[in-house]
């Protein structure tokens, strides 16, 4: 039987990554995938959790403290950042990308994070259970959205893209795998750089990490959502829409993302007074 004490510990766990959740879907404009993909997502950040354990013993990455003057950076560089990011790529990978629900961009994101927070919650519930309950607040605010980010900077690259073919230059929807290799050695590095900050009482460059992040994740959501969408060639012109800032037709009546009118208060009611003429005539 489980105590009730482990059930206490699982649900403050889990309270963090359920608002991160809730912060990740609120990104998508309303495009997110059905909630038994996000638990697969968050089943395959506990197994990646299992995973680190696993890999950090067998390779010894305790190690790695021993190179000298830069050894408690190259532990935390490549024995945790590289580890614990490579474990949840291959999990979301293995999880996720191999059954295509990661192929949109936006779902990519979505459940790159939600595998982040499933390792993150698994985390957090081994601190609380050999450090007390009281240190999933600090975690909340900090570890847990840290990891959200870190996973959001190579989940991204999981989406599938619009390329064109060299030789038939035809367009072809791919996923940029050497983007997401690049995207993965950046994140394991600043992975890597956070906990080397926190542990070295540096917390204000900690900080400084996560802030460099938190603005590259969101330019790199907005943007490259948008060149997703519509980098391919159109045969009408497009322009931001005032409402959602989405691209859109230009000549157009109403957004084709968030549906707002694009017309200015005096076209709108000179059109829906030719609407009500023409009506009428006829």
């Amino acid at each position: 039987m489980v105590d009730l004490e482990t059930l206490r510990t699982l649900g403050l766990s889990l309270l963090p990554g359920l608002f991160w959740i809730v912060y990740l879907r609120s990104l998508s404009g309303g495009r997110v995938p059905p909630w038994w993909q996000w638990l697969i997502a968050l089943a395959a950040g506990w197994v990646s959790a299992q995973l680190t354990l696993y890999t950090s013993e067998a390779l010894q990455v305790d190690r790695l403290n021993a190179v000298p003057y830069i050894g408690l950076l190259v532990y935390f560089v490549l024995g945790v950042g590289l580890v614990e990011e490579g474990a949840k790529a291959l999990c979301a990978v293995v999880g996720l990308k191999l059954f295509r629900f990661a192929d949109e961009p936006v779902f990519a994101l979505q459940l790159s994070g939600g595998v982040a927070l499933g390792f993150a919650t698994t985390e957090n519930m081994l601190y609380a259970q050999n450090f007390g309950e009281s240190v999933l607040v600090g975690r909340f605010v900090s570890s847990t959205l840290a990891h959200v980010l870190f996973g959001s900077v190579w989940g991204f690259a999981l989406g599938v893209r619009w390329t064109r073919d060299k030789s038939s230059q035809r367009l072809e929807r791919k996923t940029p795998w050497f983007s997401f290799v690049g995207l993965l050695g950046l994140s394991a590095v600043s992975h890597g750089l956070f906990d080397w900050f926190l542990v070295t009482d540096r917390a204000v460059f900690a900080i400084l990490t996560m802030v460099v992040l938190w603005v590259g994740f969101r330019e790199a959501v907005v943007g490259a959502y948008l060149r997703q969408e519509y980098q391919r060639e159109l045969p009408f012109e497009t322009s931001p829409c005032p409402h959602c800032s989405v691209l859109t037709r230009a000549e157009g009546r109403f957004c084709s993302f968030c549906g707002n009118s694009l017309l200015e208060d005096g076209e709108q009611s000179a059109t829906v007074e030719e609407n009500l003429t023409g009506s009428e005539a006829s």
